[in-house]
């Protein structure tokens, strides 16, 4: 912001607003887009543990599958 006298802004509390809220979306989208870039070698990491793990039940694995499946639905 730039002040100009006592009180003045360059821009309206509206448009300072606007600015911040498309600010906020862009990075959540920036945000979204790179865990999507990443999920797929992030999977790749938890099926490897999963494998090398004698602890992992099946219980387990389907979990993994379940949410697997929310997240490419919801964000892929």
């Amino acid at each position: 912001m730039v002040w100009h006298g006592c009180n003045e802004t360059k821009y309206s509390s509206r448009e300072v607003r606007r600015r911040v809220r498309h600010e906020r979306r862009r990075v959540a989208f920036a945000y979204l887009a790179a865990l999507r870039g990443d999920f797929p070698s992030l999977l790749r990491m938890a099926k490897v543990i999963a494998a090398l793990s004698p602890e992992v039940a099946a219980v387990h694995q389907f979990e993994r599958l379940r949410l697997t499946a929310k997240f490419a639905w919801q964000y892929g």
